[in-house]
């Protein structure tokens, strides 16, 4: 199992194993911290932030596991055979407030360490107003914390049934939540 040198999380075969612990902080909240360290939050992602379904806890451990996209080759790199994969190894659907988690946790540099440049949180899609131009294999909107030209962001990625994933997401699930 390697480990990088902070310790801030462990991989094991083509997963990166990490937890992140909730403050209870509210979607506003999020979007004035991550500002406060840099960090861009897009417009769709504080629609999401800012809806009824971001639903924020406090005090949750949650253990995260982050299925690389280098993993599946490039014909299989697609949402359902991700979710398949994640049932195999009994990893479920997380919540939202995972993505501002971990942009608060990883810079980065520590993305690139993973060999990623994004991490799609893979909570219950959550619909947003530009999700109505798109067609019905479109099920909302999930959260990502991504490497951006321009420093580190909190967007968005659509769940459309028909997107090839890049080898160089990372998509992160819930190996178990403890209070």
């Amino acid at each position: 199992m390697e480990t990088n040198s902070e310790k801030k999380w462990t991989e094991k075969d083509g997963i990166i194993y990490f937890s992140v612990t909730s403050n209870g902080a509210t979607g506003g909240q999020w979007t004035n911290d991550l500002k406060i360290k840099g960090v861009r939050v897009t417009n769709d992602a504080k629609e999401i932030l800012h809806s009824e379904n971001f639903k924020p806890t406090n005090g949750y451990v949650y253990n995260i596991a982050v299925i690389k996209g280098g993993i599946f080759s490039d014909n299989y790199r697609f949402i359902e055979r991700i979710r398949q994969e994640a049932l195999r190894h009994k990893f479920f659907n997380s919540d939202a407030e995972v993505a501002c988690l971990i942009r608060e946790k990883f810079l980065n540099e520590d993305l690139e360490a993973m060999g990623l440049l994004w991490i799609i949180v893979m909570h219950e899609p959550i619909k947003i107003s530009s999700d109505y131009n798109f067609p019905s294999s479109c099920r909302g909107n999930l959260l990502c914390s991504s490497h951006g030209d321009l420093g580190p962001l909190l967007e968005t990625a659509t769940d459309k049934s028909f997107i090839k994933w890049n080898s160089l997401h990372g998509f992160a699930f819930l190996v178990s939540k403890t209070l």
